[in-house]
């Protein structure tokens, strides 16, 4: 599943591309994606607007123009690719997007085989903040210091039993955090994925909310990380794969001590960790 650092790549090239358009069209192929898809708010928030900016809330891209919002979430497995054909040229492709700069004609095909994703629409003037796909997400943890972050977490945290890995992913504590990157941060805090929330000191959450922050830059830095569906809008892949120090290496070499990176579940999920240099 894309996550908070492959949806800002998404979101910088999208804003980068559409730069200095205007919307032509919607073609829906299919009436819903995980629900229903408004095609009228879609549609008015769109045609005929000009593009005033793309940006990330949590995982999802907010497409605005002087007429609306597009809300939309890639879900699992979602795509959105720039092509040159108005035609559905890969499968599962469910909405493709008309632009045109200039005499140049393009398309924004948004592509989603589970059909997991989310797409929707608000006139402009709409206040997001109240939306209900957006009121109820925590902070974001590149717009915080860390000093700040980290005592919202170990606020949060406070006779907290659930393990610190699920804790960090939840969406109402703190937006970023997916299975990749909360491993991969508590690593580098040092921190036992499965210790209770409650029972890391404020301390400690100073640390991981650094590591937080340096582990989704870095991923940002290089792309975000590619596995199974996950590409950039022209059709290119995430690097981070490559940095990964446990996320997917089990067996293999902690790249601090040398002891086998060992595997556990949390809500269902893999995670990745060091049982020597995470206590």
């Amino acid at each position: 599943m894309p996550e908070l650092p492959e949806v800002e790549c998404l979101a910088r090239a999208v804003r980068e591309e559409i730069r200095n358009s205007q919307f032509t069209g919607v073609l829906f192929l299919r009436p819903d994606l995980r629900e229903p898809m408004p095609f009228d708010a879609i549609r008015s928030a769109l045609i005929g607007a000009t593009p005033l900016g793309v940006r990330r809330r949590s995982k999802y891209l907010l497409i605005e123009t002087n007429l609306g919002t597009v809300i939309l979430h890639l879900g699992m497995s979602g795509q959105l690719l720039f092509l040159d054909s108005p035609d559905p040229v890969k499968p599962h492709t469910h909405v493709i997007f008309k632009l045109v700069a200039g005499k140049r004609f393009f398309y924004l095909h948004f592509i989603d085989p589970r059909r997991f994703g989310r797409l929707t629409a608000v006139p402009a003037g709409t206040d997001l903040s109240a939306h209900p796909w957006l009121k109820d997400l925590g902070p974001e943890p590149l717009e915080a210091t860390a000093e700040s972050l980290g005592k919202h977490l170990w606020q949060k945290s406070r006779n907290r039993k659930i393990a610190i890995k699920p804790f960090i992913m939840d969406g109402k504590v703190l937006v970023g955090a997916g299975n990749i990157y909360a491993s991969e941060s508590l690593y580098l805090a040092g921190i036992r994925p499965g210790r209770a929330a409650g029972r890391v000191s404020r301390g400690e959450y100073g640390v991981l909310a650094e590591a937080i922050q340096k582990v989704l830059a870095a991923a940002i830095e290089a792309g975000g990380t590619s596995f199974r569906d996950y590409l950039h809008s022209d059709g290119s892949e995430g690097s981070y794969a490559l940095q990964l120090n446990v996320y997917g290496r089990l067996g293999e070499a902690c790249r601090k001590c040398l002891s086998p990176v060992q595997e556990t579940r949390h809500l269902n999920r893999a995670t990745y960790f060091c049982g020597t240099c995470q206590k």
